[in-house]
């Protein structure tokens, strides 16, 4: 799961090669397993997006896994010494949330906010959900400290990008750029969800 996060934050900072390169070494060291099955099907589409229905399943699992992380956690056990329980060292990296990232929620949000924008504010909203979630994105190291949380702040600017760029279709707005934009960060947010899931 370590290298298939790291595959995606390669493909999503522009190393298509090494991502390749990682994706080609799991899917033959780890053929029999779900992650070596998902790097050939990425080597076999040359990482092409994503389907809705590959998003809309991620998006479910998400939200289960969300679930799971805001189970509150269990009281501490009852101790006999006087002395009161030490308590565990806090752990820097663990600071931000733990990621239950509610897709459905963040999307409402976006689609809210959307209705109620002129439509020349579209294109300059899209392209700054976009260099926002890039820039985020870059940050999300595998491993690092505090990469849950530019993971998640990526996936939110992406996926204002996603809703921001079915109206400017509606309104007759795209071209070419903001076509490849959107394909991006469609990808992208899709490679934030798998980052999500992988880190639990």
């Amino acid at each position: 799961s370590a290298m298939l996060a790291e595959m995606w934050y390669k493909l999503g900072t522009g190393s298509k090669p090494e991502a390749a390169t990682l994706a080609k070494s799991l899917s033959e060291k780890y053929s029999d397993t779900e992650y070596g099955k998902e790097a050939a099907g990425l080597l076999e589409r040359d990482f092409a997006a994503p389907q809705k229905d590959e998003v809309a399943q991620l998006s479910k699992k998400l939200k289960e896994s969300a679930k799971k992380v805001a189970k509150p956690a269990p009281p501490p056990p009852k101790t006999t010494s006087s002395t009161p329980p030490t308590p565990p060292p806090a752990n820097v990296a663990d600071t931000g949330p733990k990621t239950g990232v509610d897709v459905e929620a963040l999307e409402k949000a976006a689609d809210e906010e959307t209705k109620k924008m002129a439509k020349d504010a579209l294109v300059p909203a899209f392209k700054d959900a976009h260099a926002k979630g890039k820039g985020f994105y870059a940050k999300a190291t595998p491993g690092s400290e505090g990469n849950q949380l530019n993971v998640a702040k990526a996936l939110e600017q992406f996926i204002r990008a996603d809703v921001l760029y079915v109206r400017i279709e509606d309104e007759k707005l795209n071209n070419g750029d903001l076509a490849e934009k959107a394909k991006e960060a469609s990808m992208l947010r899709y490679a934030c969800m798998k980052m999500t899931i992988l880190s639990h």
